[in-house]
């Protein structure tokens, strides 16, 4: 919730401005699911205070 609010309020400066620019929040399940059928899988995670970080990756 933290960080919906936190985009939310991001987005403003850039609507204001008038730039088409905006910020999206998606759960990392329905990210790591839309890549996997693109043939890549999640190599590494990281977790901070507001934000994660997913590594996805081919097979070679």
């Amino acid at each position: 919730m933290v960080t919906r609010a936190a985009i939310a309020l991001a987005n403003v400066w850039p609507r204001l401005r008038g730039w088409k620019f905006r910020a999206y929040v998606h759960p990392t399940h329905v990210v790591v699911t839309a890549a996997a059928g693109e043939g890549l899988a999640l190599a590494e995670r990281r977790v901070g205070l507001v934000w994660q970080m997913l590594v996805l990756a081919r097979d070679a």
